[in-house]
């Protein structure tokens, strides 16, 4: 009916105008060109208005079109349009120009009505509209109203997933099926399982039982480098009841203390060696910013170098001392089967009683004892820098390479504050670099830049300057340090150098060098299954801020606590007014993956038009997956229960691209599968690890996104579309890689169906918990104290910002964010 759009479930079209433009109804695209905007072209379109978007095409030309989310709209205005867009319209409707000298009374009333649209993104769209009061009222109201959301509950994500369940469940009537039948649909949100996802990187077969732990004739050979190191790490629960495998310290299953996230912006699993545990985790919590300790990313089997990230240090914590037995734990000394049993049960952990203060002299750590066995393991040869007396200039021994994304000297004010990193001599065995990457506040600046010379330089004109005007702009520098810090934490740990990746806070350049480092690395993360769950491991669990990014937070039925910061902290920038922190973080992320894939065309299975699909989505607000700021969030706010995930989608427009459904959009026809498997079940293979020049000369302009809304592009898609059709191909990458592929969806799907009937308790457990009014129980190293933070045990000293809650009567600190009253 609305074609070349479809209509979402539960879209309603409060607008539809298709008059002619030579009719007074008529609306048209407006295309500015050049930088002084003088000269504009006027494609007439047809305009739709819905309660979630705005859906522009061109007349006679269905596939040149616009899609606009009323989330993604940053600032809107109406207003009377030059007398370029009138003269511009005028010779289209064939009329006489109008008179410039004519009485401001007569030409008000006769000049048109230009809507500008700027998005969060980089694009600008205008809309000559007609002097229709009804109509200029409708568009008012829409998005007065998007813009004016007061709860979480109203965004687009909850209302389009209550109307899929509901057509479901018409369908579901009709055809007499089970409300069981529903539970594993949305498998999006189980993509990336934690233990699953730990079992591949750690063990070359993970189909095999884990070798035992004590050294046996039975088990000669199991445990080493390129095999089997899940002996060495294991997992860590980290919600405030449970003990470490996860399991609850005598509470009742499912009691609202479960629903706690200690810290509140991690995963509820960690994985550390297996010489940490909880108790070591609780400790060291305090010694860095937001509590964010360091927690494993990736281990790299072939040398057993591991990749973790955390937050800055706080060198002035009483408890520092734990922080550096944690980091100790973190070295790569080397794995052998004759001292694994000594390793599983050497704790690095100190008594109890230490935790309280620091002592005089802080407990020994002793480290799994070091060195391989054999320069050749099953096959493997191991790097010259992992093996002991090679003559091929090895890594220092014992050494933890700290890449630490700030410039140096916003590393050494956060010292002055409080903050800093990892130097003096409990640090010693760590060698720290600074990799120069700005933070928010400068990213931000510099895509402001961007969406300037973006705006300035549209049409097939020969303006001059635009190359300098995008090097004054620095956002290639920053796209460039990103990729310099991930392509050399990648290499160290191919050398067998574990890294530990930081910033401030440790939830945005961590983030972004971390994936990429890892995609580097690993070719089941250039899948597009592998890539999904990437971003949600590395982005959504580990708390980046997705919701104050986006610039779409809104309260919700939580009590959110607003970040006042740790003093070091050179992130928060908010200002009494409460203004988020707003900066384009996740696009910026998908400019490095751009590049990469530029120099690597056929070493991905999705394509660049992935990317450019995830940085708009992101805005619009129709996928739980970037709502909220952390995995905690999402939980008590009931959205991983009542939205919809972004990877449910992008998984079955993949999966129906290979089997030849749809045209090819997100699939790469040209991915080299046979190299990417190989690399994927050899685990050894240095054909796999990509290694990007970081040179300024091989980096570009990404012209394809950030031209996306152009005249000129517009034009050429029209005439690109004519010469040719959407192809359509049935893709195999071999009977074993797709069945590999296929079991991570089915995995999903069992996972979801298993999740959401938990989920459903849960709800029940918030909602009745609004009115309980007995007080919640905790486990037993939980402190009852008006001192003790009572989300993350902080001691809340004299010059610590604190809150209490005016209805638990909990004291918090500022860096829980989220948390449910249940007093």
């Amino acid at each position: 009916m609305y074609s070349p759009f479809e209509l979402i479930d539960g879209e309603l079209v409060d607008l539809h105008i298709c008059s002619p433009i030579n009719s007074p109804e008529g609306v048209a695209i407006v295309y500015f060109k050049g930088s002084k905007g003088k000269e504009c072209v006027l494609r007439p379109c047809t305009l739709l208005l819905s309660q979630y978007r705005i859906m522009l095409w061109v007349d006679g030309d269905p596939q040149c079109t616009v899609n606009i989310s009323l989330l993604a709209i940053d600032r809107w205005k109406i207003q009377p349009a030059n007398h370029h867009v009138s003269r511009a319209l005028d010779i289209i409707q064939q009329q006489e120009p109008r008179s410039v000298s004519s009485s401001p009374q007569n030409s008000s009333s006769s000049v048109p009505l230009l809507l500008t649209l700027n998005l969060k993104h980089v694009w600008a769209h205008h809309v000559l509209l007609p002097r229709n009061s009804m109509i200029i009222r409708n568009i008012q109201a829409r998005l007065t109203a998007c813009a004016n959301t007061s709860r979480l509950d109203q965004l687009p994500a909850f209302t389009l997933e209550q109307s899929r369940k509901q057509q479901w469940q018409r369908a579901a009537t009709a055809l007499e099926l089970d409300e069981d039948s529903r539970l594993g649909e949305d498998f999006g949100w189980c993509l990336w399982n934690s233990r699953l996802e730990w079992d591949r990187l750690l063990c070359a077969n993970p189909t095999q039982a884990v070798p035992d732990t004590q050294p046996a004739e039975g088990v000669k050979g199991a445990v080493a480098v390129g095999k089997d190191l899940r002996p060495w790490f294991h997992h860590i629960s980290m919600r405030t009841n449970t003990s470490d495998d996860g399991s609850t310290d005598g509470e009742e299953e499912g009691h609202t203390a479960t629903l706690y996230i200690s810290p509140a912006t991690y995963p509820m699993d960690v994985v550390e060696p297996i010489t940490v545990d909880k108790t070591l985790l609780l400790g060291a919590m305090t010694a860095r910013s937001r509590a964010r300790f360091p927690a494993l990313s990736y281990v790299h089997l072939a040398s057993g170098a591991v990749l973790a990230r955390s937050s800055q240090p706080l060198l002035r914590s009483q408890r520092l001392y734990l922080d550096v037995i944690l980091c100790q734990a973190l070295v790569n000394r080397g794995f052998s089967e004759a001292n694994l049993a000594s390793a599983r049960t050497t704790s690095a952990t100190p008594e109890r009683s230490s935790l309280g203060a620091s002592p005089s002299s802080p407990p020994a750590f002793v480290p799994p004892p070091s060195l391989f066995e054999e320069h050749r393991i099953g096959g493997l040869q191991l790097q010259p820098s992992c093996v002991p007396n090679s003559g091929a200039s090895p890594l220092p021994s014992g050494v933890l390479k700290v890449a630490d994304c700030r410039p140096l000297l916003t590393a050494k004010g956060n010292a002055q504050l409080g903050g800093g990193y990892e130097s003096g001599a409990q640090y010693s065995f760590c060698s720290t670099e600074f990799y120069h990457i700005e933070n928010i506040v400068c990213v931000s600046k510099s895509f402001d830049k961007l969406r300037a010379l973006v705006s300035c330089y549209q049409g097939d004109n020969a303006e001059e300057g635009f190359y300098k005007t995008l090097h004054d702009t620095q956002w290639l520098y920053h796209i460039q340090r990103i990729l310099v810090c991930s392509s050399e934490v990648s290499q160290s740990i191919v050398k067998g150098q574990s890294c530990l990746v930081h910033c401030t806070d440790g939830w945005d350049r961590t983030a972004q060098c971390c994936a990429t480092a890892m995609l580097l690395l690993d070719p089941f993360y250039r899948t597009a299954g592998g890539f999904c769950m990437l971003i949600e491991k590395e982005f959504c669990s580990f708390g980046h801020k997705f919701a104050e990014r986006s610039a779409h937070q809104v309260p919700g039925r939580t009590s959110l606590v607003t970040h006042s910061g740790v003093s070091a902290s050179d992130t928060e920038t908010r200002d009494s007014s409460g203004k988020l922190d707003a900066s384009p973080i996740f696009v910026q992320f998908m400019d490095v993956i751009f590049q990469i894939m530029r120099q690597f065309p056929d070493a991905f299975e999705f394509t660049t038009q992935l990317l450019e699909y995830l940085s708009e989505e992101i805005y619009s607000g129709f996928y739980g997956t970037f709502l909220c700021n952390c995995v905690q969030e999402r939980t008590l706010e009931g959205v991983r229960l009542r939205t919809r995930s972004i990877w449910t989608d992008v998984m079955r427009r993949v999966q129906s691209e290979r089997r030849g459904e749809l045209p090819l959009r997100f699939v790469n026809a040209q991915y080299d599968y046979e190299t990417a498997w190989a690399g994927i079940t050899r685990r050894n293979t240095e054909s796999s690890i990509l290694t990007p020049s970081c040179n300024s000369k091989s980096l570009v302009f990404w012209d394809d996104l950030y031209f996306k809304a152009d005249l000129d592009r517009c034009v050429k898609r029209e005439r690109d579309i004519k010469k040719r059709r959407e192809v359509t191909r049935v893709l195999s990458w071999g009977l074993e890689f797709d069945a590999f592929l296929d079991e991570f969806i089915q995995a999903a799907c069992r996972g979801r169906a298993e999740e959401v009937p938990q989920l459903q308790r849960m709800e029940k457990i918030l909602q009745a918990s609004s009115t309980s009014t007995q007080p919640s129980t905790r486990s037993s190293w939980c402190t009852f104290d008006p001192d003790i933070c009572f989300g993350c045990f902080k001691s809340i000293g004299v010059f610590t910002a604190a809150a209490r809650c005016d209805t638990c009567k909990h004291s918090f600190c500022m860096d829980c964010v989220v948390h449910v009253c249940v007093g």
